[in-house]
């Protein structure tokens, strides 16, 4: 977990990295509408971009949640192996997931936001 500038919480989930059906979903809650409507997105990682897929849904006028799944093994063996490296990956030009919790999961336990 982490969050948002605005302090909305980011939840990211990685499956079974190392192997071709890798896979990592990121979802988050955003004070914006849904401002794309097409099923993938062009999303920044670090210094590069990776095609995923995307969904957004509508909560209110002012609100949405955003999921963005990243199903190319590539890509998830290069943020995985960043993480891993104790690395901080930026996504979305301003979310930083940092290595906390990562190597070492401890059930039940997350960072206090």
């Amino acid at each position: 977990m982490t969050q948002t500038p605005d302090e909305q919480p980011v939840l990211i989930s990685i499956a079974f990295p190392g192997h071709a059906q890798s896979n990592i979903m990121i979802s988050y809650s955003a004070n914006e509408k849904c401002t794309n409507s097409a099923n993938t997105f062009s999303l920044p990682v670090d210094h590069t971009t990776f095609e995923v897929d995307y969904r957004c849904t509508l909560i209110d006028e002012k609100s949405s949640v955003q999921h963005f799944s990243i199903t190319d093994a590539k890509a998830v063996a290069y943020l995985y192996g960043r993480l891993q490296a104790g690395f901080t990956v930026v996504l979305h030009r301003s979310i930083k997931v940092y290595v906390a919790n990562f190597t070492y999961p401890k059930q039940g336990s997350s960072p206090d936001l």
